[in-house]
């Protein structure tokens, strides 16, 4: 009883829906370089059922985590550049506080 009691206290803050829990592949920390003239695929982790939006400039993209707690959303391509184009991101998801 003890070790069941222990791995579900580990895995708690994933599977709980009252731990929430929201995450973005590393690869769009601040100052990301992203690739220009290919779309822009996002994704991470999220509580199951959980709606997430993200906003890239101008742009709203939404998805809801799946059964393996995964969400992914694509932003059209940018125009290449020789200069840096600092595009505001927002990350929001749905989950009950």
């Amino acid at each position: 009883m003890e070790k069941v009691a222990a791995l579900k206290a580990k895995y708690a803050p994933y599977t709980d829906p009252d731990h929430p829990f929201l995450q973005v592949a590393e690869y769009y920390r601040d100052g990301a370089i992203i690739e220009r003239d290919q779309p822009i695929p996002v994704w991470g982790h999220a509580n199951k059922g959980v709606k997430v939006t993200v906003m890239l400039g101008d742009v709203t993209q939404s998805a809801v985590a799946n059964d393996r707690q995964q969400w992914s959303v694509s932003f059209p391509a940018l125009k290449a550049s020789t200069k840096p184009d600092r595009k505001s991101t927002r990350l929001n998801s749905s989950h009950r506080t």
